[in-house]
């Protein structure tokens, strides 16, 4: 009888209890779509464009007959992959591509491919071809190669204005004495005249508004943050803004990156440290006003990659791409610091250098995913983000 009490007190309690459900397991936020884009033994990620409906990957390709460069296109709204095209563009040692808007010829849409490559002495320049055949995927040549520098270089930047014109700085002269030199490519990939911007320049980066490109430069002799507006060409003020990261001689600075809003920007360093014969990545990061000095000091972030999303117009809010460990993050960037996170993605493998394009909500990631000494993935991401 005892037994019988007991039971009915507990189907009592469990009546009186709330009714406990399984938690929904959660998922992890839905990407656009993810594709490979090639096969190729290189860390640097593809080079990337995006219109509206369609968008140009380029990278360095190779083979038993050698290296060469390659593109190909893909669709925007599904990731849908054209063959590739081998482009007519006979290199030696190329490296560090990227891919600039141009105007369209009898309606047709064109790209402007910039890249470094070794001259007929063996000596790196910056070269830029004309490419055409975008919307139907079967590229071609237009014009190039065609130098665009007037001496050695040692790395470049490049940014489009709005008004069809691409500007490219490069780092060259003397490697003891490195200086700065600007010079305006037209829409057909044409350059124009080149000059002397700044001087005992270190590691640079190059970004545009509809008012000025903004450079931004460490100053050699100093370690000082500088930057540079330049109008029509020309170099109108320059300031120091903040201290650059303090550099061992084992260190090796991977990449600069700059990104802005209407009003403000963020910058990145990302380097390599050697302790105890292991390396290690950390990511530096300051921000100021557009129009002001008082930039912060450059700040560790816990993370392996930063990288912003590039767009032009800049947009309302800057937004970065975070990467920490097989976990992307996006948030946005202002000179109060990073805001909220906008939205988690995995990442089941180390993005190393990631770029990024930003088209409105539409966000794009390449980046080189390694396999080995002599593979490596190029992949390619799209992500949705509610307006």
């Amino acid at each position: 009888m005892l037994r019988w009490w007991a039971l009915i007190g507990l189907l009592m309690l469990c009546a009186c209890s709330p009714i406990l459900t399984p938690a929904p397991t959660p998922t992890p936020l839905p990407y656009a779509y993810q594709r490979l884009i090639a096969r190729s033994p290189q860390r640097e990620p593809p080079a990337l464009w995006v219109g509206e409906r369609v968008g140009v990957a380029a990278w360095v390709g190779s083979d038993e007959a050698g290296v060469h460069l390659d593109a190909r296109t893909f669709s925007t709204a599904d990731g849908a992959v054209q063959p590739i095209s081998v482009l007519p563009l006979p290199p030696r040692r190329p490296a560090a591509l990227s891919l600039h808007p141009t105007s369209a010829r009898d309606g047709a849409m064109r790209v402007r491919l910039l890249w470094l490559d070794a001259d007929d002495r063996g000596t790196t320049h910056l070269f830029s071809a004309l490419i055409g055949g975008v919307e139907s995927g079967a590229l071609t040549v237009e014009r190039g190669a065609i130098r665009i520098s007037d001496r050695p270089v040692q790395e470049y930047a490049a940014a489009f204005d709005g008004l069809g014109r691409l500007w490219a700085v490069w780092r060259g002269g003397v490697e003891s004495e490195p200086a700065l030199y600007l010079r305006m490519i037209d829409t057909e990939a044409r350059p124009g005249i080149a000059g002397q911007i700044a001087a005992d320049a270190g590691a640079f980066a190059l970004v545009a508004d509809s008012a000025a490109l903004h450079l931004f430069w460490v100053n050699r002799a100093t370690n000082q943050l500088m930057r540079s507006e330049i109008i029509e060409g020309s170099v109108a003020r320059t300031d120091s803004l903040t201290n650059a990261p303090a550099l061992a001689s084992a260190d090796r600075l991977l990449s600069l990156r700059v990104g802005i809003d209407r009003i403000q920007g963020c910058l990145f360093w990302q380097i390599e440290r050697w302790n105890d014969g292991k390396p290690s990545l950390e990511v530096w990061w300051t921000a100021g006003g557009l129009s002001r000095t008082d930039w912060t000091t450059p700040t560790r972030m816990e993370a392996r990659a930063a990288v912003p999303f590039q767009a032009y117009p800049p947009m309302e809010t800057l937004l970065i791409a975070i990467e920490t460990e097989f976990t992307l993050h996006i948030r946005p960037c202002h000179s109060g610091g990073m805001g909220a996170l906008v939205e988690s993605q995995p990442s089941t493998a180390w993005l190393y250098s990631p770029y990024a394009v930003r088209r409105g909500n539409q966000f794009y990631l390449t980046w080189s995913e390694p396999l080995s000494a002599e593979s490596a993935r190029l992949m390619l991401r799209k992500i949705i983000l509610s307006p």
